[in-house]
């Protein structure tokens, strides 16, 4: 978590994610040694309030986290807000041992060349990698994630001025990481395919810890249009049709199969191109044994065994709760909890704090 490293990590807090059609809160609150749902709601914004990940009408989208908040029974005004994937970065630098204080001076004059951003416009953070990561005796690798500083405060302002008080900032793949892969350290690889509403995040991890990123276009919203173009069906047709049916069957007669096939093979092509790079060798070349679908799409029926077939590995749909130890309070639907996968991380993010540095 990027933090302000002023705040008590113990207070209660709310994580907060903001995508450009709803905002999402949940707070986790902890007794003894079990972890429960204090509060978690969804509030739906109007088109334009958030436009690919750039706040537009802050007014609009601070009364609907009030809104959510209301909904939750969320008292506490410390919060935790996701960062948008659009604004933010996450590279890997190779660096010699070397001291915390010398490590920290590394890391900003290397991370001028590794991050598209003007010097002054940078908010990072950083953390060494596993040591399986690197196979070399005297060298480690080292995960770098930025936002940029107008990013932030944009974000920061409109939390503030709304009342609240900023307690961190969450990377959107460091959160889905903590809640779909959970914070124990296991060997292998493991590839999050995140199929949203408007495209699809690859996410690459070794031992839990987010290594590579890369993001397509094809989404769910993607597939509805191509059910729409080829049956000639009105939009919410071709969304019951999916909700109702999936996307079908690979037989020859299977119109809705063929409809999103197109879709669906580009998402597979992706992943399979993700994966050639990691089994390259670039970082560490641990094979990938398992994949987890998540987000909107991994819910749509049949989409986990065409994927598994095509990708010949195991595939299984995330759940981001099999990672919390919780009292049982919580009572969303399985289908639901896949859009809570971020806010849940991010409402974990205590247990992996960091502070925020700018150059």
């Amino acid at each position: 978590m990027f933090g302000f490293g002023k705040k008590n990590r113990l207070l209660p807090y709310f994580a907060l994610e903001c995508t450009d059609d709803a905002v999402r809160v949940m707070q986790i609150g902890q007794k003894k040694s079990s972890e429960y749902v204090h509060g978690c709601a969804v509030e739906y914004l109007p088109p334009g309030a958030i436009r690919n990940g750039v706040i537009e009408k802050p007014h609009v989208v601070i009364d609907a986290i009030h809104a959510a908040r209301k909904k939750a029974k969320i008292t506490t005004k410390n919060v935790v807000c996701v960062l948008p994937k659009q604004k933010s970065f996450l590279c890997i630098t190779t660096l010699p041992k070397m001291t915390q204080q010398e490590m920290h001076t590394a890391v900003a004059w290397d991370i001028t060349s590794l991050i598209p951003l003007a010097v002054d416009q940078i908010c990072y953070d950083w953390q060494i990698l596993p040591h399986t990561v690197t196979k070399a005796q005297n060298t480690v690798r080292v995960l770098i994630v930025a936002v940029g500083k107008h990013d932030v405060d944009a974000y920061k302002n409109m939390l503030t001025d709304g009342g609240l008080t900023v307690y961190g900032f969450e990377l959107d793949a460091m959160a889905q990481s903590a809640s779909l892969l959970g914070h124990a350290r296991t060997d292998g690889a493991t590839m999050i395919i995140d199929i949203g509403k408007k495209d699809t995040d690859f996410i690459i991890a070794v031992q839990n810890a987010p290594i590579f990123v890369s993001r397509v276009p094809f989404s769910t919203d993607m597939m509805v249009q191509a059910v729409m173009q080829r049956l000639r069906v009105p939009h919410t047709h071709a969304k019951k049709m999916l909700k109702t049916h999936g996307v079908g069957v690979a037989l020859k007669d299977n119109h809705l199969f063929h409809a999103v096939q197109p879709v669906v093979d580009g998402i597979i092509k992706e992943a399979q191109k993700c994966m050639d790079f990691h089994h390259a060798g670039l970082y560490g070349a641990q094979h990938i044994d398992h994949i987890v679908i998540s987000g909107r799409g991994a819910q749509i029926m049949g989409l986990q065994e065409y994927i598994t077939h095509q990708l010949d590995g195991t595939v299984i749909c995330g759940n981001p709760w099999t990672h919390v130890h919780h009292a049982g309070l919580f009572a969303l639907k399985h289908n639901a909890c896949a859009h809570y996968a971020t806010v849940i991380g991010a409402a974990k993010a205590k247990k992996s704090f960091m502070k925020m540095s700018a150059l």
